[in-house]
Order: structure tokens, then C-alpha cells, then sequence
């Protein structure tokens, strides 16, 4: 986005223009800080649309992202770590890895295409079931970078691999 709109430009700014012009979904990549995804929710009877998010980890300025925060890894190389999140996310989006559909996974193609609005519900969960579930697509996805970001070269985790971090990450969070 610097490179499009230079240095200090508004992310917020940016990707709302972006979903205006008929995205259905911007991602910003933050480097050691995590990603940000942005959607538009429509909000009220009359239809009118904004642009929503949900944090996941502070800090957090407003409610307009779903934001995961980055994982500390002691850093060997960075070299794939953008396209080891972006093959996990496209993963997540499609359903594959991560929750059950009873556990609230599946797949946000509906979403993603325009099928459905973000708040919708997948097929008999709550309301606003898809929302939460991108954040845990978003939240794997850097979970899946720090990994290639902790080895030399561009040498992504395997699922079985992401899953035993996964595990360890929510055990530490828990505990």
C-alpha cells in the first residue's frame, strides 16, 4: 500500500475505497505485527452498508477490521512468509483446515463472492457466524507465516505441523 499511496498512508482509508469500488474483502499484511482483513456488513432495515471488523488482539483503534496480531518467532527468514499466509487464508476461505462446520468453519465462498453478506450465518449457526470465522481463517494464516518465518527458506508448515502450533498457541492462551 506504500508503494501505491506512499509512506503514512490511512490502511482504514484504503482498503474502505477498496471495498467502495466493489471488493469484497481487502487484506493488509503487517509484516511481525499480523494482517488485517476488511469487509462491509450491512447494518439496519434500509440495507446501508459499512465497513466492519472485529479485533482479535488489542490494540485496537476502532471496529472496523478483523485484525489477528502476529506470533513471536525468533526470525530466520522472511522469504515465502506472504505467500504462506495468503495460500493459508485462500484455504481457510474455502473451508479447508481449521474448525468443523459444527465448531463454525466451512467455507466463506458465499461471502467472499457476494452470495451472502459477511453477517449472514452459515447453514444454521448464528447470525453473525461468518465474521468470527474469518478471523480464525485470519488468525491460522499468521499463525502459518510466523512459521515459515522461524526456518530458512520458503518452506511453509505442513497442516499436521500448523495444527500442533495452533494447539500449543491456544494452550498458552488459556493457561
Amino acid at each position: 500500500i506504500e508503494f501505491l499511496y506512499g509512506e503514512g498512508a490511512d490502511l482504514d482509508a484504503v482498503a474502505g475505497r477498496w471495498l467502495d469500488l466493489g471488493a469484497r474483502l481487502v487484506v493488509v499484511t503487517r509484516g511481525p505485527k499480523g494482517a488485517t482483513a476488511y469487509v462491509k456488513v450491512a447494518r439496519g432495515p434500509d440495507g446501508d452498508t459499512q465497513v466492519v471488523s472485529i479485533r482479535k488482539a488489542p490494540p485496537c483503534s476502532d471496529s472496523q477490521t478483523v485484525d489477528s496480531e502476529g506470533r513471536p518467532v525468533p526470525v530466520v527468514d522472511t522469504v515465502g512468509a506472504g505467500d504462506t499466509l495468503t495460500g493459508a487464508l485462500l484455504a481457510g476461505l474455502l473451508g479447508v483446515g481449521g474448525a468443523t462446520a459444527a465448531e463454525g468453519g466451512g467455507s466463506l465462498v458465499a461471502q467472499v463472492s457476494g452470495a451472502a453478506p459477511w453477517a449472514e450465518a452459515e447453514e444454521g449457526a448464528a447470525a453473525s457466524a461468518s465474521l468470527p470465522r474469518l478471523g480464525a481463517v485470519l488468525a491460522r494464516a499468521v499463525a502459518a507465516a510466523a512459521v515459515t518465518c522461524s526456518r530458512p527458506g520458503a518452506d511453509p508448515p505442513t497442516a499436521e505441523e500448523l495444527e500442533r502450533v495452533l494447539a500449543v498457541v491456544n494452550v498458552v492462551r488459556e493457561g
